[in-house]
């Protein structure tokens, strides 16, 4: 008799994390509402909101690309 093989155990998908800053450790929507609320050109953006520009800049992208979607991105 052919014996059946066991299926290994579903893996589900962690729940997505939602993005931050590393440096800061602040989440990517609390800075856009931040920036929603006092609008500032990007890169000063960076800095008063989330205290950028001195440190690993890993967040630059997906905050441009966010806040662009959003419509608060000022050159």
């Amino acid at each position: 008799m052919d014996e059946a093989v066991p299926m290994p155990p579903k893996r589900f998908k962690p729940a997505p994390k939602p993005a931050y800053c590393y440096c800061t450790e602040c989440d990517h929507q609390t800075i856009l509402q931040r920036q929603q609320a006092n609008p500032l050109p990007f890169l000063e953006a960076m800095q008063v909101h989330c205290e950028c520009g001195d440190r690993c800049g890993h967040c630059l992208y997906p905050l441009e690309q966010l806040f662009r979607a959003e419509g608060c991105f000022i050159e």
